[in-house]
């Protein structure tokens, strides 16, 4: 009796704990006009149904699912679910805090533009220095600093470099590919890696591996005493190289030795994950609707017919790539590397400004839900959650695709290089590369899901769309085991 009665009062007492957590970070949410949900604990399924207040035109919702959102990418898996359901913003409720959700491209856009009001998360600032400061950890005159050293590094000679770094390598991967592979995504990881050291980082002493510390700081060790010169040239290492130093007779841009460390970890880690995934995606895509790879051949083969058989593309062929430029943007569309950018309020509250101004309370965290921003389907029509490239471009009355038009404008809708002031520096690099490898894959090859015995071709296609649609989140999204599914690069003619 004594263990029973001990039993209730600890119960009793956690959950009078956990109420007094959820009233305390609900209590500046009484009177916001936004939906607030409150997620206390976690209930077998059949009690869910019986005990949860979800009303479709309730201000308040209790969520019995609180494993629901453990999950830092739970938002993948719910697409657009509960948005469809409360709306573009909400405050979502839990003991451990308080965080606002939102979908509202114009509500994003404020809170990306407004970095002193919103900032990034001190949290995850201190977990991205392993290597010292860099663009993405620090802020304000700090930020200002970096950003301006940064994006010099970023010319429009280095769009042809990279375009010719990106063709060059991705040549090597079709003369060694073998017909079936399972080995796609190491070698197109292994080949973004290539082309962001060739570009960005050349060095002549190469480390393995190259995300170590060790590898890095000789890394930059080696061309600090390259003896040819090396800091004259226009890369990104040999710019903040020439910045190394302090401040002082006013010397606006310089930068640390571990400055120079964490800005060369980020982009050889932030340039090569992102990119690398993008393709892989791109690729997978295009091998299970080979409708969309016949359209994009199209436009290859119109494209490039007046070059010769070895004759590589030059650079102003970009322009022309409005299909394979909508490949690529509707691959980052919905299955973007990066599904939330996060911010905060810290001491103060932030106003937002809508037809109905609200208030995010101070020490509130803020996720701008990508996934759900990317998948609304008052943005992005009825079909918003079908990988449909067709969507970016506006095709010509003769369906020729050397008259097709790019929409454009559709890309103010797109934040996959985020947006605002912090909006990656390596936007561009990024594009050309996924353009270049594409074209040099496919201008001369088809790919294809390869069918497990007794499997049929369609069979084996919705086998691997479900592993697409089963992504995962670690530091970026990806594909779970993507070597499980085999794929067969075939030659085409054109």
């Amino acid at each position: 009796m004594l263990i029973l009665t001990i039993l209730c009062i600890v119960l009793a007492l956690s959950a009078s704990y956990t109420l007094t957590q959820i009233y305390r970070h609900y209590r500046p949410l009484r009177n916001s006009p936004l939906p607030v949900l409150i997620v206390a604990i976690s209930l077998p399924h059949p009690l869910q149904g019986l005990l949860s207040l979800i009303d479709h035109n309730s201000r308040l919702a209790l969520f019995f699912q609180r494993d629901r959102f453990r999950h830092h990418s739970w938002n993948f898996r719910d697409k657009f679910a509960l948005h469809a359901h409360y709306g573009p913003s909400f405050f979502l409720v839990t003991p451990g805090g308080r965080e606002f959700i939102t979908a509202d491209r114009s509500v994003a856009e404020q809170i990306l533009l407004r970095r002193r009001t919103f900032p990034k998360p001190l949290g995850l600032l201190d977990k991205l220095e392993l290597f010292g400061p860099h663009l993405a950890s620090v802020e304000d005159t700090t930020w200002q600093r970096h950003r301006r050293i940064n994006a010099s590094a970023f010319t429009a000679a280095t769009d042809q470099i990279v375009w010719t770094a990106s063709l060059a390598r991705a040549a090597q991967l079709v003369a060694s590919r073998p017909g079936t592979t399972t080995s796609t995504f190491p070698d197109l990881a292994d080949a973004s890696l290539d082309i962001l050291l060739r570009v960005c980082l050349p060095t002549s002493t190469p480390s393995d591996p190259i995300f170590s510390p060790q590898a890095i700081a000789q890394l930059v060790e080696s061309r600090r005493r390259d003896p040819a010169g090396a800091l004259k040239r226009g890369d990104l290492l040999s710019t903040l190289l020439r910045c190394e130093g302090r401040p002082g007779h006013g010397n606006r841009d310089y930068l640390s030795e571990d400055e120079i460390r964490g800005n060369v970890f980020l982009f050889l880690f932030a340039g090569h994950e992102t990119t690398a995934n993008t393709l892989m995606y791109a690729v997978y895509l295009l091998a299970i609707f080979p409708a969309w790879q016949a359209w994009v051949g199209l436009e290859m083969d119109s494209l490039l017919q007046g070059w010769a058989g070895n004759e590589e593309p030059g650079f102003e062929v970009v322009k022309g790539l409005k299909r394979l430029r909508a490949v690529m943007m509707e691959t980052l569309r919905l299955y973007g590397p990066v599904v939330n950018v996060l911010r905060e309020t810290r001491e103060q509250d932030g106003m937002v400004k809508t037809e109905t101004p609200f208030l995010i309370p101070e020490q509130t965290s803020i996720r701008v839900n990508s996934v759900a921003l990317h998948m609304d389907p008052g943005t992005w029509g009825c079909d918003a959650a079908e990988w449909r490239p067709s969507r970016w471009v506006l095709a010509s009355s003769t369906g020729h695709p050397g008259e097709d038009v790019y929409n454009a404008e559709m890309e103010r809708k797109l934040i996959a290089w985020s947006e605002g002031p912090r909006v990656c520096p390596g936007k561009r690099f990024s594009q050309i590369e996924i353009l270049a490898v594409l074209l040099q894959l496919f201008q001369k090859h088809t790919v294809e899901i390869v069918s497990d015995p007794g499997e049929t071709v369609e069979e084996a296609r919705q086998r691997a769309y479900a592993r697409v649609q089963q992504s995962t989140m670690s530091l970026t999204l990806h594909i779970p085991q993507p070597e499980k599914v085999c794929l067969r690069w075939v030659r085409r003619d054109r």
